[in-house]
């Protein structure tokens, strides 16, 4: 099963829709993404770490067996807590998603793959994958069967989409 790191904050900050909530309501911000994440856990066999800096500002809802919420407390920094985690997991199909460079070398120093924020939320935005694991990815490792499936989806509805395109012109 692929586990997903996913630093909160950079996350937040590099998706527009959620970057607009923040600006109006940071813990409503985090509500949203937590159950967006869920909805993709529950439909998908991935497992999501949330990791954010500080304490939580709300009491999030108990863990699942595929979605959990860290929060790093005031004596240490979610980047730290990402990069242990990383460390400690990197023996299997680990992916951080986040732009941090620092994270990204760290964790790619431990065998782990990245994914930029933008490409996750474009996974995550439908419930399906429509793009998977595409530049984002920094590392090259070999894809499961059900990767290389929505990647053929994605290169036939990407084909269907230009084909439309250059009809209408």
């Amino acid at each position: 099963m692929i586990r997903y790191i996913v630093d909160g904050h950079n996350f937040i900050h590099e998706v527009p829709v959620y970057l607009e909530l923040l600006d109006r309501n940071y813990v409503e911000c985090q509500k949203t993404l937590f159950r967006q994440f869920q909805d993709y856990t529950d439909s998908k066999k991935v497992a999501i770490t949330l990791i954010f800096d500080g304490n939580p500002p709300w009491n999030p809802p108990d863990e699942s067996d595929r979605l959990e919420i860290c929060f790093s407390g005031s004596h240490d920094e979610a980047d730290n807590l990402i990069i242990s985690l990383a460390e400690k997991w990197q023996r299997r199909s680990i992916i951080v998603v986040t732009r941090d460079h620092g994270i990204r070398n760290a964790v790619t120093a431990a065998g782990c793959q990245t994914m930029m924020p933008t490409d996750f939320y474009e996974l995550i935005r439908t419930k399906k994958s429509n793009r998977p694991f595409s530049g984002g990815i920094k590392n090259k490792h070999t894809l499961t069967p059900e990767e290389v499936r929505e990647w053929k989806e994605l290169m036939q509805s990407e084909l269907t989409k230009r084909k439309t395109r250059l009809n209408n012109f």
